[in-house]
């Protein structure tokens, strides 16, 4: 298979835009990530799934080859499902920076009891933190990602954070 002039319009901005996108993601330590994957989905939800959908049509129909119909069709579900995560992720990224440095960011002091700790590990090795806080003003249950694990369940959690232009609560 030869990559012609016609594939690399199609695959550089592809992997641009998931590169700024998955980059920017991850680009802030602490972030309440449950509204801002609730926004992304809600707001670029239906955009990723076609770019899915196209990006999968392009892999799998749109080559001339000797495969049979049905694994194309089988080709391009998968494709889709990988890359409708992949686009909701640089979706999500795309927001988080919008969040975070256009329009008004206000001040919040983020105060309240650690009430759990989740610890996961992906398959790289890189392991991720998510602290679960029980807010007494708002009387709500937060989750932040955050950096490292430097506490422990029942904890006092008091952080000063900010509210960015799109209402995610954030810090550097």
């Amino acid at each position: 298979m030869t990559v012609t002039k016609r594939d690399l319009q199609i695959i550089i901005p592809f992997i641009i835009f998931l590169g700024i996108g998955i980059y920017s993601a991850f680009s802030v330590e602490f972030i309440l990530r449950d509204k801002s994957i609730e926004t992304t989905l809600k707001w670029c939800g239906i955009p990723s799934l076609i770019l899915a959908i196209y990006y999968a049509y392009r892999v799998t129909f749109g080559y001339q080859q000797d495969v049979e119909v049905w694994r194309k069709v089988i080709g391009m579900l998968v494709y889709t499902l990988i890359c409708s995560i992949m686009f909701i992720v640089a979706f999500q990224g795309f927001l988080i920076m919008y969040n975070c440095n256009i329009g008004q960011q206000n001040d919040y002091l983020l105060k309240g009891t650690i009430t759990k700790i989740e610890t996961t590990e992906s398959k790289s090795g890189r392991i991720s933190y998510t602290i679960l806080v029980h807010r007494e003003l708002e009387n709500d249950h937060v989750k932040i990602d955050i950096p490292k694990n430097n506490y422990t369940e029942g904890q006092s959690f008091s952080k000063q954070m900010k509210i960015g232009s799109l209402g995610f609560i954030y810090s550097n």
